[in-house]
């Protein structure tokens, strides 16, 4: 540790988006992310990516398989656990950060309830939620960069060659 005390949380799930995207997308953006902002607090370490999550609320995936899931009672006792260890291992500060729709919930409300179990102790829960704004991501893609969200099979892009995925990224159309 040396003398961090503040560590990240990330939360993601593993997800069927399609034939060219890996299950593991959101672990993938979160260690790249997560590293980053370790490195620009200073003071902070990264906790492993807690792969299993409870599913998207509303959202058809299509054709694809490949969804891992849990409930939310098990994530959220999950984290719990894993907060409670942390804590235990001298944190100060825990960061929850998610790059999963199906995350959000779970990390606002055990941050909350921890928040509230821990007030006044040596320890303290935040959740990020600006982190994973899906709302600001989309209207910056559709305002700035003149993309519109394209899914299933058959689905043409306003670009040439050029789709994004939920709003997490941009990437090439294969031929």
């Amino acid at each position: 540790k040396a003398g961090k005390t503040t560590v990240i949380l990330p939360a993601g799930g593993l997800e069927a988006t399609g034939p060219f995207i890996t299950l593991n997308k959101h672990q993938n953006m979160l260690r790249a992310s997560t590293d980053m902002i370790a490195r620009k607090l200073g003071n902070a370490l990264v906790a492993p990516v807690v792969r299993y999550v409870p599913p998207d609320e509303g959202v058809d995936r299509g054709p694809y398989v490949g969804d891992f899931n849990i409930s939310m009672p098990a994530y959220k006792s999950t984290l719990t656990d894993i907060i409670a260890a942390l804590k235990d291992d001298g944190f100060k500060e825990v960061i929850l950060i998610g790059d999963h729709q199906g995350a959000q919930k779970g990390l606002k409300e055990t941050a909350e309830e921890l928040t509230a179990k821990w007030a006044g102790g040596s320890a303290r829960v935040h959740f990020i939620p600006e982190y994973y704004d899906r709302t600001a991501v989309n209207n910056y893609v559709k305002n700035t960069l003149g993309l519109t969200e394209q899914r299933g099979p058959g689905s043409a892009c306003l670009r040439p060659r050029l789709c994004f995925e939920r709003g997490s990224f941009v990437a090439p159309r294969p031929p």
